[in-house]
C-alpha cells in the first residue's frame, strides 16, 4: 500500500515538473527576444526565437553557429557586442551564470537591432545634411543684410533685398519640406479616407497658375473620376512634390500634361530632364542634380524623398522615364470600391 502510494505521489510530482517545464518553455519560445543558455561547450537550452532569426533547424547547426560567432566572444564577463549576421545586426546581452546546473554557464538574450541601428544611422546622416542645408542661405541672407547695414551697398538696395526674400523663401521651403519628412517617419496610425485625386490635381494648378503664366507653360488637363484611399494631407504633399518639380524644371513655353485615367496618374513636363546616371538616386534625401541647370534652380533635395516615403506607405507603383525631352512620372493608385468619396 505504502509503495502504491509513494509511486502515485512521484507521478504526481514528475507531472507537476512536466507542468512547470512545459510552462517555461512555452513563455520563453513566445517571448520576442532570443534567449541562449550555454554550459561550457553544450547548448542547454535556445527558445524559439534563436531558431528563428539565424534558421537553425536542428542540433548541429545551432552548435555551429556557437562556435562560429559566439564562442570567442564569451572569454569577457558581463558583456555586450553587436554581431552582423546573415546582412541583419544583433544585440548579444551575455551574463555568465554559475549554479548546480551550470557550472560555467551563460545566459545570453539576442535582440534584432538592424531597424533601429538602420533609424540611427538615417536620422545622422538628415541632421548633418539638413545642417548643411540650413547654413547656406542662412549665410547669404546675412550677407547680404550687413552689406545694406554697413553701407556697402547704396544704389541696389531693393534688387539686394528682393534677393534676400527669395533666399528667405528657400529656407522656408527646406524647413517645412523637413518637418513633413519628420511628420511622415512619426505617423504611426494613418487616418485614411476615400479622396478625389482630380480635385487635389485642379487645387494644386490652381495655386500653380502665376508660376506656369509666368514660365509660359501649356498646360494640358484630361482628368477621370480616380479615387485614392489615403490621408488628405500626404496626397496633396505627394501631388504637390511632383507638380512643382514639373514647372520648376520645366522649360520657359514648355507643355506641362496632366493625365489621370483608371487609377493612374501621368505628370509630363518638357523639362531639363535627368541624368540616366543619377535616376536611380533620385529619390535620396537632400540629392541634387549636378546639372548645371538643375543647380541654378532653388531646391531642398527634399520633394522626391517626400513622394517616395508616401508611394511606399501607402502601396503606389511609381515609375520614371526622363530624357532631353522632359520627364514623365506614373503613379498607380490601388483600385478599390470606394464610397463617401471627399
Amino acid at each position: 500500500m505504502q509503495v502504491h502510494e509513494i509511486k502515485e505521489t512521484l507521478n504526481k510530482n514528475l507531472s507537476k515538473l512536466d507542468d512547470e517545464k512545459q510552462k517555461l518553455k512555452t513563455i520563453l519560445d513566445v517571448m520576442k527576444t532570443g534567449v541562449l543558455v550555454l554550459d561550457n561547450d553544450t547548448i542547454v537550452h535556445a527558445n524559439q526565437m534563436v531558431i528563428n532569426y539565424f534558421e537553425l533547424d536542428n542540433k548541429t547547426n545551432l552548435h555551429f553557429f556557437v562556435q562560429t560567432f559566439i564562442k570567442d566572444k564569451l572569454q569577457k564577463t558581463n558583456h555586450s557586442f553587436i554581431q552582423t549576421i546573415h546582412q541583419k545586426d544583433y544585440l548579444f546581452d551575455v551574463v555568465p551564470y554559475h549554479s548546480k546546473w551550470l557550472e560555467n554557464g551563460y545566459i545570453i538574450s539576442v535582440v534584432d537591432i538592424t531597424e533601429e541601428l538602420r533609424l540611427e544611422k538615417t536620422k545622422k546622416e538628415f541632421f548633418q545634411n539638413a545642417s548643411h542645408e540650413l547654413k547656406s542661405p542662412l549665410t547669404i541672407i546675412k550677407g547680404n543684410l550687413e552689406l545694406i547695414t554697413e553701407g556697402i551697398i547704396v544704389d541696389n538696395i531693393n534688387e539686394t533685398l528682393i534677393k534676400t526674400i527669395k533666399e528667405i523663401d528657400t529656407l522656408n521651403t527646406l524647413i517645412n519640406q523637413m518637418l513633413d519628412v519628420s511628420l511622415l517617419e512619426n505617423n504611426a496610425s494613418k487616418q485614411s479616407k476615400h479622396l478625389s485625386i482630380k480635385t487635389t490635381i485642379v487645387s494644386i494648378l490652381d495655386k500653380y497658375k502665376p508660376k506656369i503664366y509666368e514660365k509660359k507653360l501649356t498646360l494640358n488637363q484630361n482628368l477621370d473620376d480616380s479615387k485614392a484611399y489615403m490621408e488628405k494631407r500626404h496626397l496633396e504633399m505627394l501631388l504637390n512634390n511632383l507638380i512643382d518639380n514639373a514647372i520648376k524644371y520645366n522649360k520657359e513655353s514648355g507643355l506641362l500634361d496632366v493625365t489621370l485615367h483608371n487609377q493612374t496618374l501621368t505628370i509630363k513636363d518638357s523639362g531639363i530632364g535627368i541624368k540616366k546616371d543619377e535616376m536611380n538616386r533620385i529619390y535620396e534625401r537632400f540629392f541634387r542634380s549636378s546639372s548645371i541647370d538643375v543647380k541654378k534652380t532653388s531646391g531642398s533635395g527634399l520633394g522626391l524623398a517626400i513622394v517616395k516615403h508616401i508611394a511606399l506607405t501607402y502601396d503606389i507603383d511609381i515609375t520614371l522615364s526622363s530624357d532631353a525631352s522632359g520627364t514623365t512620372f506614373k503613379l498607380y493608385f490601388k483600385n478599390e470600391q470606394n464610397k463617401n468619396v471627399d
